[in-house]
Parts: C-alpha cells; structure tokens; sequence
C-alpha cells in the first residue's frame, strides 16, 4: 500500500515538471513596445531629476533596432538587446542601450528593462560606453 502511495506520488510529481515544462514561458516584449519605452523614459527623468540633477529628460525614441535576440542563453531567460536614438531636453540626440529580460519583473514575474545611455552612466554600472547591455 505503502508503495503504491510513493509510486503514485512520484507519477504525479514527474507529470507537474513534465507540464511545467510545455508551459508558455512569458513573452519579451519587442524593442518598440510602447510599454518599455515609456518605462525606460520615466526611469531616465526622474534619474535625471532626483539624482544626477542635471535638469535633462528624454523625450520620443526613434530609429528603435533589435541588435540581438537570445531565446533562453545562457539559461532559460529569453533575452533582448535593443538599440535607439531619443530627443533629448537640451535639443541634440543621443544612443540608448537596452536589454529587455523575461521573468525579471517583480518576483519573477513578467520582464524587465535594463538601459544606458552613454555619458550618462557615471557609476559604470554597464561598463565603459555601455558595453555590457550593446549585443
């Protein structure tokens, strides 16, 4: 009885991971997805406003290109690499660099977005000229 229990337990659980495995992994947004330009805007003026103080923002994005896209390398996280041109407040254009990653949103769930503009990483967070996020 005993062994029809652990052998019914283990068909069970070798079916969940099995399921889990077929299931919709979640989805990258593209580069041009409203939702992450938006994000990557507010992210970079209120930078702007509370931290470096520089009185800059950004503005539209054009010219938006997808440099590389990484389905599940290295690991089973999907990874975007994207490439833009935006306006910026004081009147001249500059590169923004972003990564969009599934499962890095709030506790793993949904995406998330890693950008840099470069000049403007003054920690190098993304190493010189943002190189770590350009792919």
């Amino acid at each position: 009885m005993i062994r029809a229990l652990f052998a019914s337990a283990l068909l069970i659980l070798a079916a969940g991971a099995a399921q889990a495995g077929s299931l919709d992994r979640g989805r990258v947004p593209l580069c041009d997805d409203p939702s992450v330009t938006n994000d990557i805007t507010k992210r970079v003026n209120w930078a702007n406003d509370v931290t470096w103080k520089t009185g800059l923002s950004i503005g539209d994005f054009q010219r938006i290109d997808q440099t590389s896209f990484k389905p599940g390398y290295p690991g089973l996280i999907d990874r975007r690499f994207c490439h833009a041109r935006v306006a910026v407040s004081d009147g001249r254009e500059a590169n923004v660099y972003y990564l969009i990653e599934e499962r890095q949103g709030f506790a793993s769930i949904g995406w998330g977005v890693e950008f840099c503009i470069p000049g403007q990483d003054p920690w190098r967070v993304y190493d010189g000229n943002c190189r770590t996020l350009r792919n």
